[in-house]
């Protein structure tokens, strides 16, 4: 693990093991936790003594894990975690104020070990104990996931040219129009209008044949769910009559509700691609069947971490 630690980051801490309890505290903030302090002293709410505590863990629901890490990889035969490794965990949680406790191998764990962890979320009595393992990643890790997903996505917007929105105009209207004596034919309808979560918005104007404004109108019409698959069928353009619920035309201060538009539309379909694809190359697995994770770290992750002098990790958020 120092080899690979000064491979990243250019250092090799000062304590021997240290190297793997960063790459610890790396990794759980690559994960998303909040809060990391590493090497934190805490003192025993009953027995008064110091306590070292690998790295501490603060989410914002006031929750805190303890993380105890253990790397045996330069150990005789890459010795495992044994049941011992986890009763002084265990004992550290009795005394202090943490909501559960992680704990790391780069090797294994013994079979005792194993029902040590298990029996902590079956013991009201203990803290929960959830068991990690982190180790370098092998090239048959990355058989089975995925490195690149794509979705085209397609968009429909609203082409303007072509497209018409014309009111049927209400009998009480064209007869006020009639009385002043305004033609009911060759009357012309200016409108802006837009597109949005599947609703027409429109405003307009009608002009007389002298381009004089003789009437406003306003509404806004639902295109519907299938109005993508319509206007696929048909050239990318629909036609036909919309029936309102909250139109309105108006003449001289005079409103009256408008109940249907004709319309003719041209809609513009554009496919882009997005792709997200790992970036880096994977240089350390982590597994925890506790907490449901199985995920492959890239080296372009680890190199987003920074350490504070403080014992505080940042993450600059590389993708993975």
């Amino acid at each position: 693990m120092d080899s690979l630690f000064f491979a990243l980051f250019g250092f090799y801490p000062n304590k021997a093991g240290k190297s793997y309890e960063m790459l610890v505290g790396a990794i759980l903030k690559i994960l998303g936790y909040d809060h990391i302090i590493l090497d934190e002293i805490k003192q025993g709410n009953f027995d008064n003594n110091p306590y070292q505590i690998d790295a501490s863990l603060y989410e914002l629901n006031m929750e805190s894990i303890m993380v105890e890490v253990k790397d045996y990889t330069s150990s005789k035969n890459n010795k495992k975690v044994r049941r011992e490794d986890l009763d002084k965990i265990a004992g550290a949680l009795l005394e202090l104020d943490y909501s559960s406790g992680y704990f790391f191998s780069a090797t294994d764990y013994t079979e005792d070990a194993v029902r040590k962890a298990n029996a902590s979320h079956l013991n009201p009595r203990m803290t929960k104990l959830s068991l990690f393992h982190l180790v370098p990643s092998v090239d048959s890790d990355r058989h089975g996931r995925l490195d690149r997903i794509q979705i085209d996505l397609v968009l429909y917007t609203l082409r303007k040219d072509g497209s018409m929105i014309y009111p049927e105009v209400p009998s009480q209207i064209a007869e006020m129009w009639q009385n002043a004596g305004l033609p009911l034919t060759n009357l012309v309808a200016k409108n802006v209008f837009y597109y949005q979560d599947d609703r027409i918005i429109c405003t307009g104007e009608i002009f007389s044949p002298t381009n004089d404004i003789v009437g406003g109108y306003k509404f806004s019409a639902l295109l519907g769910k299938d109005f993508h698959k319509r206007a696929r069928e048909n050239n990318n353009h629909i036609e036909g009559v919309w029936q309102l619920n909250d139109g309105e035309i108006t003449y001289h201060g005079t409103t009256i509700r408008l109940n249907s538009v004709r319309f003719s539309l041209n809609f513009e379909e554009i496919s882009e691609p997005i792709i997200i694809s790992t970036e880096g190359n994977p240089v350390l697995k982590i597994v925890s069947k506790d907490q449901g994770i199985d995920k492959l770290i890239t080296d372009r992750q680890l190199r987003g971490i920074t350490f504070e002098e403080n014992g505080a990790i940042t993450f600059d958020g590389s993708a993975p």
